[in-house]
């Protein structure tokens, strides 16, 4: 349970979590010429726990039940509830307090 919420998890694959690391990169040049890759958190944050969770109680304002999507996830009210959830696939998936810094 989450903030009242029944919500489940599953580990992430390999593959998913190369994945997400693909789409949430982008590649800067430093002033050295060189290309540098620079990873958005947050994206990847939304896009491991829609590949994580097998499940949840959320339902929209009309009463119907949320998929879990990344966009799904973005509207998610309050925002306390998906940081919730974030931290938990994190501990779950062994993203170590380091790694959540960045």
């Amino acid at each position: 349970m989450i903030r009242g919420h029944r919500v489940a998890f599953r580990l992430w694959t390999y593959g998913e979590k190369q994945q997400a690391l693909r789409r949430a990169t982008t590649w800067k040049r430093a002033p050295t010429g060189e290309l540098q890759p620079d990873v958005d958190p947050w994206s990847l944050n939304d896009m491991m726990l829609a590949s994580t969770v097998t499940g949840w109680d959320l339902v929209d304002d009309a009463g119907a039940p949320l998929p879990v999507t990344v966009e799904a996830i973005q509207g998610i009210r309050p925002p306390e509830l998906v940081e919730e959830m974030i931290a938990h696939t994190q501990r779950l998936n062994g993203v170590g307090a380091e790694e959540r810094k960045k």
